[in-house]
């Protein structure tokens, strides 16, 4: 049965967003494509358009605006050091800082005090040692209703060690309110997904915080049961290894900073400012470290200050308001967006066009010959959006080999 045909099934899912009215159409929702886009995306979806779909959701990402009066969100974390095996603590600690860190509107970090705590994350006696899950919810069901047990994150001691970090950073965005990626209301797009299985092979269809995501950290490793669509989605030409990701990718970056609003953060020396030079918002922050994994990454793992990409936190912020309450936008990417680009994964622009010069004044880079639309070099046009002097084969200069 075709899915996303123009019949019953169609339907249903224009019905099944619908019915998600307040995640959807509200304005303070963190999710990333509102009622008022549904229909644009339901028709790409049914036309199988790749590029339609992955250019909403990024054009849709710029959500927030910089509030200097908002506070970041305590998150105390409880770690049951007596419980877990001992294996696993580095590896936690680990996910905590991970998160805290290219996450502003939030302070998520470990406590003593067990009764302080949001999440605790330890042993129930009640689960299998082969396991790792979350139980009871998350920390926004938590604040919705604080009368509810608060989530507990299981680890068992049999799980395998080179797996340790990435299954403590994908339980812990669980208490954090994520799902799974092949959760997606959209996956058939993307996977094979026997939804038989169990539960979490089953859709949600109120996740769509950014565009399909192979590199998320809360994607299961591909099997029997999991396989990519071969003919489908080109960003899987990116993904050589059929396994989990073990870090936080970064669109789960901006997924984060969709969920939980960016604000001035003092003890992060979170407090981004317009450059002069581009007209961008930028932190400054060196966050960057990891930041687009899955290409050749052309920063120096710093968020600005001047030109270049944006950190994935100053990414969605699309006004600033000052002191006086008053509201602007963010002059540079309300031009792009006017134009038809987008910033992509890399947090480059992309106009999506093809560019002869991509394929000639490239010598140590790959290029398919098109700008973005996820990650690459892009054109001279769009590259020069954030560095004036930007062209292609300058770009290509630095990834020339050194003797």
């Amino acid at each position: 049965m075709d899915l996303f045909s123009r019949t019953t099934n169609s339907k249903k899912m224009r019905n099944d967003l619908n019915s998600n009215r307040s995640l959807w159409g509200h304005q303070s929702s963190p999710d990333a494509i509102r009622l008022s886009q549904v229909h644009g995306l339901l028709e790409a979806i049914e036309k199988r358009d790749y590029t339609e779909i992955l250019k909403l959701y990024y054009r849709s990402q710029h959500q927030h605006t910089l509030n200097p009066k908002k506070k970041p969100l305590d998150i105390h974390v409880y770690i049951h050091r007596n419980q877990l095996d001992i294996k696993w603590i580095p590896h936690v600690e680990y996910a905590i800082k991970a998160i805290d860190g290219v996450t502003p509107g939030v302070n998520l970090f470990e406590t003593i005090e067990r009764d302080k705590s949001m999440i605790r994350i330890g042993v129930d006696d009640l689960k299998e040692q082969t396991m790792a899950c979350t139980i009871h919810g998350s920390v926004l069901d938590l604040i919705k209703d604080p009368s509810r047990a608060k989530p507990f994150i299981h680890l068992g001691g049999k799980w395998r060690e080179d797996q340790m970090k990435g299954t403590s950073i994908h339980e812990l965005m669980h208490a954090l309110s994520f799902h799974h990626e092949m959760q997606r209301f959209d996956t058939d797009l993307y996977l094979d997904v026997d939804e038989n299985l169990d539960h979490n092979f089953c859709k949600k269809t109120d996740y769509a915080l950014t565009r399909f995501d192979p590199f998320s950290v809360m994607m299961y490793p591909e099997s029997i049961h999991l396989k990519r669509k071969e003919d489908g989605d080109r960003i899987w030409e990116m993904k050589e290894t059929r396994e989990r990701c073990q870090e936080l990718s970064e669109l789960n970056k901006v997924a984060l900073n969709l969920i939980y609003k960016p604000c001035v953060n003092k003890f992060k020396n979170y407090s981004p400012k317009l450059s002069i030079q581009t007209q961008m918002l930028y932190c400054g922050r060196k966050v960057m470290i990891t930041h687009n994994q899955v290409g050749e990454s052309t920063t120096d793992g710093n968020c600005g200050p001047n030109n270049w990409a944006n950190c994935p936190a100053c990414r969605v912020i699309t006004r600033i308001k000052d002191d006086e309450n008053k509201s602007t936008e963010i002059p540079k990417l309300t031009k792009c967006l006017g134009k038809g680009k987008w910033q992509g994964l890399s947090g480059l622009f992309y106009c999506g066009k093809k560019d002869l010069k991509l394929g000639k004044d490239l010598k140590y880079m790959k290029s398919d010959g098109i700008c973005g639309p996820d990650t690459g070099v892009p054109c001279d046009n769009c590259g020069q959006e954030l560095f004036k002097y930007y062209s292609i084969a300058s770009c290509d200069n630095i990834f020339k080999p050194r003797n």
